[in-house]
């Protein structure tokens, strides 16, 4: 999982602030500009012709023919599905400034996760609360499914 850098300010952005001391800057009274982090999680060159290959392969390896009419783009399919389930969506995480001192649970409750059970390698489904106590900043909860989601994308244990 990879997150980009949060914009900071330059000498050049305190250049106009007034100073007490000889080339020394007042301390700034609002917190700076924060650029929302994008975080993006490599999926590691997914092979969508090898898997269908492979697929095609383990349904022949379990009896299952793939040449009928109903069959044909299956293999296709469960590439395409599997590379999915283990793709997580990029997603921005936004926050704002906790002006109002908040300091009380934030709770969002309900979030779809889905993941892969890494021994049988079949789909998981199931929901997530994610809790925290603001700080100066709060959570963008519009975002908050998004790293519940990206934590889980591939084969994981389903026992946590």
């Amino acid at each position: 999982m990879e997150f980009a850098t949060p914009a900071t300010a330059s000498a050049s952005d305190t250049a106009d602030l007034p100073t007490r001391f000889t080339g020394i800057p007042a301390p700034q009274t609002t917190l700076p500009a924060i650029t929302p982090l994008r975080v993006v999680q490599d999926t590691g060159g997914i092979d969508l012709a090898e898997a269908e290959r492979a697929a095609a392969q383990f349904l022949k390896a379990l009896g299952i023919e793939t040449n009928t009419e109903s069959m044909l783009g299956t293999p296709g399919r469960m590439a395409r599905a599997y590379a999915e389930l283990f793709s997580p969506r990029p997603f921005d995480l936004t926050t704002f400034p906790n002006d109002e001192g908040y300091d009380q649970l934030v709770l969002a409750r309900s979030i779809p996760v889905r993941s892969v059970c890494e021994h049988h390698m079949l789909p998981v489904v199931g929901t997530a609360h994610v809790g925290y106590l603001p700080g100066h900043r709060i959570l963008g909860l519009s975002n908050s499914p998004a790293p519940s989601n990206t934590s889980h994308a591939g084969p994981r244990s389903n026992n946590a």
